[in-house]
């Protein structure tokens, strides 16, 4: 053997001990060192297959080819996706919303809101399996010290390359396989659970629909009720106002004009009856001056007494004493302005008695007493004035209830003030917060029908999803 043969042949035993310590490094998963050296055979032998595929299984911190088969065959992280079974049900939402709303007291937002906006889906990893099957297929095509190896290969290491290659993609195409099984047989129960949900839920809207007109028939009723027996002008306007909110329903519009009607009827009747009996109070005054007067006048001059009378009757009206005014005057009859002063004291009688009633703290009774002046001086304005300081003390009244947390009270408070100030706003502000403290103690269903009645104040829709939910959970947590 020559000096180059020799050389040659040391040369190749190193590379043979190279490359069996660095198979014997990746036993003892010492993958630094088996990198490092099947590193030096490779810048020796670029063609050595077997340094390229050691390279490969230390770059996986595989320690032998099973363990880098069964490395290959592992699906990876698998992200599990929502998937739609379906489509949701637009067209029976919207017949249910046809069938079952009742104007004023069920509406079509209530309805959407009952069924909801989801669709039937399914959990799903198949997209995950169906990537990392792609994935694998591109590593044994792409990774380059996969393919050196390949490209290089032969014998056992050849059939060993295909085979690992084979098993892992095999593996991960049974997995998909398996995963898309699954979503079929899931798309099918979500589709199924989907359906039934949509029935219970139609049930549930068709029982509300029968309950909002149970209600509308009964405010009906009462109304009616209310119009046939004719009660007090109060009523009957409370009446014409149920019948408002009742809409078109049956003869609502009509019957709520005849409640205004009959009220204003009623409110005049009792106004001229007022007055009349005030105008024969002063006239059986008025008879009985005129009597006596004609039975003096029989002792003293026609023109003396009307002057002494007349006197007198002025001094009572400056004195305060206005009822007897008026019927110093009354008894005047024509002479000079005493009939009209003793109109305009009797005016003034009725005018003191309204103060005097306002000072003892009978507001309303003072207003009715201005009221029945009509356009006497600033009657009209006082009695005004009084019925909006009422207001306003109820007003106040109203919202020392809300700040004392007496919310149910302080929304009556506020709807009885009708449209004063911002009432109807308060109103629902009261009930608002009534419906936060059924929240807060638990009881779901109370919150939901309160915040429902309050319909877009505020945020009550987004309250009303919150409540669900967490009635939803306590539901969950009681039926495990």
């Amino acid at each position: 053997m020559n000096e180059t043969e020799a050389q040659k042949h040391s040369g190749l035993a190193e590379l043979l001990e190279a490359l069996q310590d660095g198979y014997t490094a990746l036993e003892k998963r010492d993958w630094e060192r088996a990198r490092e050296r099947f590193l030096f055979v490779t810048d020796e032998d670029q063609d050595c297959a077997e340094a390229w595929f050691g390279l490969a299984l230390a770059k996986a911190q595989c320690a032998s080819v099973d363990e880098f088969s069964r490395a290959r065959q592992r699906p990876g992280e698998e992200r599990q996706r929502m998937l739609p079974a379906g489509s949701p049900e637009e067209e029976r939402i919207s017949e249910a919303v046809e069938r079952f709303r009742v104007p004023g007291y069920f509406s079509e937002r209530e309805i959407r809101e009952m069924f909801g906006r989801s669709v039937p889906e399914y959990p799903s990893v198949t997209g995950s399996r169906r990537r990392r099957l792609a994935e694998e297929r591109a590593f044994w095509e792409t990774d380059p010290l996969i393919s050196r190896a390949a490209a290089s290969a032969g014998g056992d290491l050849a059939v060993t390359l295909r085979s690992v290659r084979e098993r892992s993609e095999k593996a991960l195409e049974r997995s998909l396989a398996a995963s898309e099984r699954r979503d079929r047989e899931r798309a099918e129960k979500a589709l199924t659970d989907y359906h039934a949900r949509m029935d219970a839920m139609e049930r549930k809207v068709r029982d509300r629909h029968n309950a909002a007109m149970e209600r509308r028939e009964a405010d009906y009723a009462t109304a009616c009720a209310i119009l046939e027996r004719g009660g007090s002008p109060e009523e009957l306007q409370r009446a014409a106002e149920a019948f408002e909110a009742l809409g078109k329903f049956r003869d609502s519009r009509q019957r709520a004009q005849r409640c205004k009607e009959e009220a204003e009827r009623i409110a005049n009747r009792k106004l001229r009856r007022f007055r009349l009996q005030k105008l024969r109070m002063i006239a059986l005054g008025v008879l009985a001056v005129v009597a006596v007067g004609a039975v003096v006048s029989l002792f003293l001059s026609r023109l003396v007494l009307p002057q002494i009378r007349y006197a007198s009757a002025e001094s009572m009206r400056v004195s305060g004493d206005y009822n007897g005014a008026a019927k110093a005057y009354a008894a005047l009859g024509s002479y000079r302005d005493s009939a009209k002063k003793a109109l305009d004291s009797a005016h003034e009688a009725i005018y003191q008695e309204a103060e005097a009633l306002l000072a003892a703290g009978d507001a309303e009774g003072a207003a009715e007493k201005f009221r029945s002046l009509g356009d006497y001086g600033d009657s009209a304005a006082r009695a005004e004035q009084i019925g909006q300081s009422l207001l306003q003390e109820r007003y106040e009244q109203a919202e020392a209830l809300l700040r004392e947390g007496d919310y149910d009270r302080a929304a009556v408070g506020f709807r009885r003030l009708g449209e004063y100030a911002d009432s109807a706003l308060r109103a629902q502000e009261a009930q608002y917060r009534a419906a936060e403290l059924l929240l807060q103690a638990g009881d779901y269903d109370g919150a939901i029908l309160r915040f429902e009645m309050l319909a877009d104040y505020g945020d009550s829709a987004k309250r009303i999803e919150e409540a669900r939910e967490l009635r939803d959970a306590a539901e969950e947590e009681g039926n495990p």
